[in-house]
């Protein structure tokens, strides 16, 4: 270049897959990177086509999108998982349409990134959000959030316990504070401000009025 930057060198320090694939699905390009990722000589990566050097089902879906990068010339930008050896990667691709000055040459450049951090950190949360929903269902009573302003916010069971679903009670129309025997409120509430000053566990049995106007003894 003009300014005597290698624009080689910093492709191949990037630490993300850069390749270039031309009309005939053929790679044309790889970085170190890419070299690296597919442990193979450069020669026998150059030149081969996108089935030789993936798995027939992700190489189908490359195809697929590199002829629409070439025809439409949109960019294209998706996540697969792809397995090198016995090693499973998630990586995030950006197709994008390369054309010479003249027009008759396309190319379409890929770059991946290697997203399998985030996307076994987002599995272990999935995992850990069906456990806690499963524990969850199957406990039996009323399961909520309160706050420190005696609002709560109602995740299931209430219906049962009280007659007011909880879209009732977090719609604030009917709040669990009103749903408290009006002699046992001080008392609860007393108990509940003490959870602000000092992080512990407390039991409290307490009578409440539910929708039917029953008395209703809760703990």
């Amino acid at each position: 270049s003009k300014m005597g930057i290698d624009y080689k060198s910093i492709i191949d320090t990037s630490q993300n897959f850069i390749f270039l694939v031309d009309e005939s699905y053929h790679v044309v390009f790889v970085n170190k990177a890419s070299v690296m990722l597919f442990g193979k000589p450069i020669d026998k990566i150059i030149g081969r086509t996108v089935f030789d050097l993936f798995p027939k089902q992700l190489a189908e879906e490359y195809i697929t999108k590199v002829k629409s990068v070439l025809e439409t010339g949109k960019s294209i930008v998706s996540e697969s998982v792809m397995f090198v050896g016995k090693k499973e990667f998630w990586i995030i691709t950006n197709l994008d349409l390369i054309t010479s000055s003249d027009g008759k040459n396309k190319l379409v450049m890929g770059v991946s990134k290697d997203i399998s951090d985030r996307k076994n950190a987002e599995q272990a949360l999935k995992k850990s959000e069906e456990k806690y929903k499963s524990i969850i269902e199957n406990i039996d009573g009323m399961i909520y959030q309160g706050y420190p302003d005696w609002s709560a916010e109602i995740i299931k069971g209430s219906e049962t316990l009280c007659g007011y679903s909880p879209k009732q009670i977090n719609s604030k129309n009917c709040g669990w504070a009103d749903l408290i025997f009006p002699e046992h409120r001080n008392r609860i509430f007393e108990g509940g401000y003490s959870l602000n000053k000092k992080s512990t566990s407390i039991i409290q049995e307490y009578k409440i009025i539910t929708k039917d106007k029953k008395i209703k003894w809760v703990s």
